[in-house]
């Protein structure tokens, strides 16, 4: 979704103890940490859903 990447210099400004706390965090990390972990999670789910769609006989999902 982005198209700028932080350097990895950018985001070691602060010491490591202070990226290690989830208040320390910028703006804009906290926002790119929701974007990484967004999309991960959203294909989690969609593979537990269909699994076990799968797993009861159902391919479809009705409600699409």
């Amino acid at each position: 979704p982005y198209s700028e990447r932080p350097s990895p210099t950018r985001l070691l400004r602060r010491s490591p103890r202070a990226l290690s706390t989830p208040r320390a965090l910028t703006d804009f990390q906290l926002d790119e940490l929701t974007h990484r972990l967004t999309g991960r999670i959203t294909r989690l789910l969609r593979t537990e859903l269909r699994l076990d769609r799968e797993r009861i006989g159902r391919l479809r999902d009705p409600r699409h």
